[in-house]
């Protein structure tokens, strides 16, 4: 195995084709080549192995992110989502009065299904999004709901944090 560039936005090893590694086996060699070089390991990484001969080219570079999508019909509905505790991220104005809140696919609890609608969030409609929509709230849009409305939200969460959990 050796590498043969290593990149804060990408990775290329060869192995020979015996010693090629399994999926988990790459992820942690991309990892470590990375720190290895001072560079901070990706969230998510794309890896592929193209076969040359006897040998086998791993070439890796950062994955996308998941992003999940919800469609809220009222305020009222996307401020009971924004009671469980998570960041969110983006939020626009959304078609027929209502509102599209983006976020990390690691990042949606359950009052996100319970008040929204899941939207499948294809790149196409993502980049229209990004581009076209009206941004509402740029990022960490259920934390930045939950501090303009703090009064309200005090009122209804339970100190117990039981909506923290759901």
């Amino acid at each position: 195995m050796r590498a043969l560039q290593v990149a804060e936005r990408a990775v290329s090893i060869w192995f020979s084709r015996e010693d090629a590694p399994t999926r988990g086996q790459m992820l942690r060699l991309v990892r470590r080549a990375l720190a290895d070089r001072g560079y901070r390991p990706w969230p998510e990484t794309e890896a592929e192995c193209f076969a040359a001969g006897e040998d086998t080219l791993l070439i890796a570079r950062p994955g996308r992110a998941r992003t999940a999508a919800f469609y809220f019909e009222s305020l009222d509905r996307l401020l009971a989502a924004a009671a469980c505790g998570r960041d969110g991220g983006a939020l626009y104005a959304a078609g027929r009065g209502g509102y599209l809140l983006t976020a990390p696919a690691a990042d949606v609890c359950a009052a996100l299904y319970e008040f929204g609608e899941p939207v499948r969030l294809t790149p196409e409609r993502e980049a229209h999004e990004t581009e076209q929509g009206r941004q509402i709230i740029p990022d960490a849009a259920l934390a930045a709901l939950r501090e303009a409305f703090r009064p309200e939200f005090d009122a209804i969460i339970p100190r117990n944090g039981d909506c923290q959990n759901r």
